[in-house]
């Protein structure tokens, strides 16, 4: 007892297969409705890494630059140091006596206790005769 079912065979006419097939179509579409968009994404971005690689480094640039910079100022620097090596020094002055060339006369000790007599009585200042007396003293020993 068993009854086989006859199978119906479905038929289709060609608007049908069509329809099927432009849903199938646009579901594909949907799909992949942004791959242009996506395409041109990619291409934008390879271009751009490509010219990122084709362009210097700024940084190395700016490094080169400065390094060339201090070499330049080193080979100055050397320069002025051998500058300053071969140029004779200049004798300094001795402290306490005249930078105009002008050298007073050598008085005798006759002249200094004179001069120092005359100045205490001129001025009559008690430090003038304490320094005409000592001056006497130092002299007559």
């Amino acid at each position: 007892m068993d009854e086989q079912k006859p199978t119906e065979e479905k038929t289709f006419t060609q608007s049908d297969i069509d329809k099927a097939i432009g849903r199938e179509v646009a579901n594909v579409k949907r799909e992949y409705a942004d791959y242009e968009e996506l395409k041109a994404k990619v291409a934008e971005y390879e271009a751009m890494e490509s010219e990122a690689s084709d362009a210097k480094d700024p940084v190395a640039e700016v490094t080169a630059k400065h390094e060339a910079e201090m070499q330049s100022m080193r080979e100055e620097i050397e320069a002025l140091k051998t500058q300053q090596e071969e140029k004779p020094k200049p004798q300094p002055k001795p402290i306490g006596e005249p930078t105009n060339g002008y050298t007073p006369p050598d008085r005798s000790a006759e002249r200094l206790l004179k001069d120092a007599a005359d100045k205490a009585k001129k001025t009559g200042s008690q430090a003038d005769i304490v320094a005409y007396g000592k001056l006497k003293k130092q002299l007559k020993r």
